[in-house]
């Protein structure tokens, strides 16, 4: 191998590297002294139908999060008779909790997504969002607001639509960005999309939200795995403001769900 092609090689695998490298750094520079590390979790917990509150917790507590964005919630149903993000709160140590009202259920109980938060909650806020169709369920989006180190941010959850076509998927997912661009403070957004990474309503997300290395992203479901089709997921926005530390699929949560959860550590300015 002559010297020239010793030398290509050797930059082709540096360029590789570097951008292996910036995959997981967000964009632009952040001054250290003036960052607050965020630890996010997402995770559809199936209404704990796979498990039980109790193992949906000691999962959440091997994660060590600081937020939490629950999806699939139940309370005061047949199957789960408790309050079920007040059980969780209690359970995980997590002191303060957030039910994202969707639907009221016919036979008893109520449904939505929860948030659960190490920090108190500053302020809040629930929107029911709805399909093209009469008949789609209600979904919902809400979120929080917590301070921590001296910096507020809003921590929301969401899960949209779950039929074949994008149709009622992009009429939340533009109900919701006309919600976060209002706000007065950075936002890291939990939910189950019902979307792949390349598709409509992620790439529209995607147009004011943040999520580097997209298209290296592992599967969410199906649990228990083989997972193979990437639906979850944790953003933050707006641009430049968080630079994503961590993000991966947590695989340890084998079977307590038909989701795997999603975890991130966000550096925000």
């Amino acid at each position: 191998m002559n010297t020239l092609s010793t030398n290509l090689r050797v930059l082709s695998f540096s360029i590789i590297s570097l951008l292996l490298f910036s995959c997981v750094q967000s964009q632009g520079k952040h001054n250290k002294e003036d960052e607050v590390e965020i630890k996010a979790m997402t995770y559809n917990t199936y209404s704990n139908r796979n498990s039980s509150i109790e193992k949906i917790a000691e999962i959440i507590k091997d994660v060590n999060p600081d937020l939490v964005s629950l999806q699939e919630v139940e309370r005061f149903t047949d199957i789960n008779p408790s309050d079920v993000p007040a059980k969780l709160a209690e359970l995980t140590g997590m002191k303060y909790h957030y039910f994202v009202h969707a639907l009221n259920i016919e036979s008893g109980g109520d449904y939505g997504n929860a948030i659960l938060s190490r920090y108190p909650i500053l302020d809040s806020a629930t929107y029911k969002l709805y399909g093209v169709e009469e008949t789609d369920y209600v979904r919902s989006f809400g979120y929080i607001k917590v301070e921590k180190e001296g910096k507020k941010l809003y921590f929301a959850a969401t899960h949209l639509d779950h039929k074949g076509n994008d149709a009622s998927r992009l009429k939340m997912v533009r109900e919701i960005l006309d919600i976060v661009k209002k706000l007065d403070a950075p936002i890291i957004l939990g939910g189950d999309m019902n979307a792949h990474p390349t598709h409509k309503p992620m790439t529209t997300l995607l147009g004011w939200f943040d999520l580097n290395c997209a298209y290296q992203l592992k599967p969410t479901v199906p649990a228990p795995g083989p997972a193979e089709a990437t639906i979850d997921y944790l953003l933050c926005g707006p641009y430049k403001v968080f630079k994503i530390k961590e993000y991966e699929v947590y695989y340890k949560a084998e079977g307590a769900s038909d989701h795997f959860p999603v975890i991130a550590t966000f550096d925000m300015k």
